[in-house]
């Protein structure tokens, strides 16, 4: 099952708007699959501007449904990477249940030609999650992480690029570098 309601104007840099999502997948060996599962992810986007400054928060929370604490690993939640735990590299943590909150500012500090793209854009993140993952040695499972990052942003017609470091409460930092239709 998958619901979604999309209305932002934009997809890498909204300027306003809302995206909500509901997402339920369930296999059974009967699908082919090595073992039964289910489980479900919410996510809930809300988007507001104010001149060229942009405020976005982000609610998430998935978990493994059918009780049984088991996904397969090509299934499970990943956390890690920008706006996911920025101090984190990409997908770090993975486990099979997590909640994570995300504020984002950013400002459009340029327009570009119509030729280009859109436009240029800084800002910040302040971000805290959690997920079961229980190989990780740095923070107790199903502990709060926290996480900041401070970025620079361009949308561009051969697509989005971002240039961020974000740091996180683990001790832990990292730089992106990210180009491409969407990240």
């Amino acid at each position: 099952m998958h619901g979604v309601v999309d209305q932002l104007d934009r997809p890498v840099y909204p300027r306003t708007g809302i995206y909500a999502s509901v997402d339920v997948i369930s296999a059974t060996e009967d699908d082919g699959i090595t073992q039964d599962f289910t489980r479900g992810v919410v996510n809930f986007t809300g988007v507001k501007s104010f001149g060229e400054n942009t405020f976005a928060v982000t609610l998430e929370a998935g978990d493994e449904l059918s009780g049984l604490n088991d996904l397969p690993l090509y299934d499970v939640f990943k956390l890690g990477g920008p706006g996911r735990l920025s101090g984190l590299f990409l997908e770090q943590l993975t486990g099979t249940r997590y909640n994570l909150a995300t504020a984002r500012y950013y400002r459009q500090y340029a327009s570009l030609p119509s030729q280009l793209g859109s436009g240029l854009y800084f800002g910040f993140t302040l971000e805290t999650g959690r997920i079961n993952d229980e190989l990780n040695e740095t923070a107790a499972t199903y502990d709060w992480i926290n996480s900041a990052s401070v970025f620079w942003g361009a949308d561009t017609i051969l697509g989005s690029a971002y240039f961020g470091y974000g740091f996180s409460s683990i001790s832990q930092s990292t730089f992106y570098l990210m180009i491409g239709p969407n990240f």
